[in-house]
């Protein structure tokens, strides 16, 4: 016994070095799950906004092609134990910045000036291909489509460089693939799904539906990239407690052809104090009948891309009579 205490005591120091040092590199690997980091990372790209961003840089931008580009790691406190890639949970906590990100790069205006904000409706997530530890990835989000009345949609593309492994396989696959069956990204679609009631939705609509979404998503893809996930988040405008159509919070923000004069019709508005009155209503108000913005270009590029999202809308609300 003495002689181990002799050694222990020997080697303590060297002990005591190497403890701090993987008490270090423990701390230095968990670092995003620290308390409030979450908190730092997500609401701080509002401040970032706020204080280093010209706000009206958005101004006449297309919202559906305009890309918030967010950066992260697979590290090891966001990865599953056991299959040791990106955990489900943690695509739902990082995507979470990355939505504020597009947000405020688009309305931020809005918050500031008119106090809008949007609160969460809804999100799916549909996973295409693992993301392996300390592998580098990009989530990419952009407004999906909107319905007229309250709900509007982001798309959002989990997306990293394809490994050496990966494009091996791709080309072997391809050279084994007959040239009439379908494409790898028509292979990913979802199971067979009902509506609410005991009639199946038709498989021919199914498809087409989960196809539309998927071109979407694999749009813009770089041929060393793959897509890992699809997230779908349903969103809508609020102003206090009232609804704000999607129609109108994006005119008042400036987007599309018509953004400038959009605009500086919202300018007005906040310089007459009367941004707040029209926002909880008055857009319906015989009063504003001489405020009249115009975002024709976006509808009708929304009527081409709002099918499957509507899909989505009704296929979740179809799950509150269960």
């Amino acid at each position: 016994m003495s002689d181990f205490l002799s050694i222990v005591k020997d080697y303590s120091g060297a002990l005591l070095s190497v403890s701090k040092y993987a008490v270090v590199v423990i701390l230095a690997l968990n670092f995003n799950s620290f308390p409030l980091v979450w908190h730092f990372k997500t609401f701080g790209r509002v401040y970032w906004h706020g204080l280093f961003e010209n706000h009206n840089t958005s101004v006449g931008m297309n919202p559906f092609k305009t890309v918030s580009r967010c950066k992260y790691r697979a590290t090891i406190d966001d990865c599953d134990a056991f299959g040791y890639h990106l955990s489900n949970s943690s695509y739902a906590k990082n995507l979470d910045s990355a939505r504020l990100d597009a947000w405020t790069s688009l309305n931020y205006r809005l918050f500031k000036e008119a106090q809008i904000w949007t609160p969460l409706g809804a999100s799916t997530y549909y996973f295409v291909k693992e993301i392996p530890f300390g592998k580098k990835y990009e989530i990419r989000t952009s407004i999906g489509a909107y319905e007229n009345d309250k709900w509007f949609y982001y798309l959002s593309k989990f997306v990293s460089k394809k490994s050496a492994k990966s494009k091996k396989a791709e080309a072997k696959a391809a050279e084994n693939t007959p040239t009439h069956l379908a494409t790898a990204g028509s292979h990913a679609l979802a199971p067979e799904a009902t509506s609410g009631s005991s009639t199946p939705v038709p498989s021919a609509s199914r498809d087409a539906v989960q196809n539309n979404l998927l071109a979407q998503a694999y749009n813009d893809l770089a041929p060393d990239e793959e897509l890992n996930c699809i997230a779908i988040t349903q969103y809508c405008f609020k102003c206090g407690r009232m609804t704000v159509p999607p129609p109108v919070a994006f005119a008042m923000a400036g987007l599309g052809e018509h953004g400038k004069e959009n605009h500086k019709i919202f300018g007005k508005l906040v310089k007459e104090r009367k941004i707040k009155e029209y926002m909880k209503g008055g857009y319906k108000d015989s009063a504003f009948a001489d405020v009249e913005f115009n975002i024709n270009d976006l509808e009708v590029i929304n009527a081409q891309r709002v099918a499957p999202y509507k899909v989505f809308n009704e296929s979740l609300s179809a799950f509150k009579t269960h």
